[in-house]
């Protein structure tokens, strides 16, 4: 009876066990990226490498994260625990440095700024911080595409014309204004002087009349005098105002000249930079490299002021605007860079 009993247990258990064993060996996970199935355990996709233990909510901040981010687009932390940020390779937590990439895996800190950067060009910069990166600058400046690009953004660089510089014109007009009020208030008051006895220096008694033919004489001369100066000063004021009306419009003329040439320019970039809008990744980090890379090898002051002018990327994931594609959590979409 006990050996019944004893040989009915070990049937159980080792039913159990194969229960288990086939539970473990049906039971799939689904990449996110190419839809594999993958085990349960695994923690990268075998086909394509893909995270298997992409968190719901970003670990700094308890944001809700989208599925295939590699970072947080709320605070900007890297969600991919156990990968390299550069390169999405296998890292174990004790690695100072990524064995396939060779980059840091705390990150790179910029030169320049000196925030510490997880992406190959610093998002704040825009300048190369990884060697891929900077071999990607040099390579990229013999494109063709590229030359065009730089091209029409130096174009746009150029500032269009402003108030400061028809400053010293609205200048010019009000000293010529108040020099001429000044003068006729002037011309005025001597008039005055001659023609009303209590302005004047009061004569002694004479007995004589108060002026002589001589002194009425010059008086009358004056007079013309006055008056041909307020015509020749009204005549001069009407030179200038006409002058001042005539650099006004030209500097107007030059203005829309130069808005309209800012404006054809910028359509001409945005057509540019539209021919990589429907270009896709394989992964994120190698999207942003390709869209840093190309305002990369650009002058600093150049993208300032495009920047100013309000140039930001958009990416094709969710339409939204962002400041460079290191903002984005899954640039792999593609997207492109547009001046708005």
């Amino acid at each position: 009876m006990k050996k019944q009993i004893s040989n009915i247990k070990d049937q159980s258990i080792s039913q159990v066990s194969k229960s288990k064993s086939i539970l473990i060996e049906t039971t799939k996970t689904a990449c996110p990226s190419c839809s594999h199935e993958n085990d349960s355990s695994a923690l990268f996709c075998e086909e394509c490498g893909t995270t298997l233990k992409q968190p719901a909510n970003c670990p700094k901040c308890s944001a809700t994260t989208r599925p295939r981010a590699d970072i947080c687009e709320v605070c900007g932390t890297w969600l991919l625990k156990g990968q390299c940020m550069f390169c999405y390779a296998h890292i174990d937590e004790d690695q100072a440095f990524c064995g396939e990439c060779g980059n840091s895996t705390s990150g790179i800190p910029c030169p320049r700024c000196g925030e510490l950067s997880i992406f190959d060009f610093c998002k704040s910069c825009g300048i190369p911080l990884s060697i891929q990166a900077k071999e990607m600058v040099q390579e990229t400046a013999k494109d063709p595409l590229f030359q065009e690009m730089a091209s029409l953004i130096e174009q746009l660089g150029s500032s269009p014309i402003t108030e400061s510089e028809s400053a010293p014109i609205k200048a010019d007009l009000v000293t010529i204004q108040k020099d001429h009020d000044d003068q006729v208030l002037r011309l005025k008051e001597y008039r005055e002087s001659l023609s009303n006895p209590a302005m004047q220096h009061k004569p002694k008694p004479v007995p004589k009349a108060l002026f002589s033919n001589d002194q009425k004489e010059r008086i009358s001369q004056l007079n013309e005098e006055v008056a041909q100066e307020e015509e020749r000063r009204k005549i001069e004021e009407e030179r200038r105002r006409q002058e001042e009306e005539r650099k006004r419009r030209e500097a107007e003329e030059r203005r829309r000249q130069e808005e309209e040439r800012q404006r054809k320019l910028q359509e001409q970039f945005n057509d540019v930079m539209r021919k990589h809008s429907g270009k896709t990744f394989s992964s994120s980090q190698e999207a942003r490299r390709f869209f840093m890379n190309i305002i990369a090898g650009l002058p600093e002051e150049f993208v300032r002021k495009m920047t100013d002018r309000g140039m930001g990327w958009r990416c094709n994931f969710a339409t939204c605007v962002h400041d460079s594609p290191g903002d984005c959590a899954d640039p792999s979409q593609g997207g492109v860079w547009l001046i708005r």
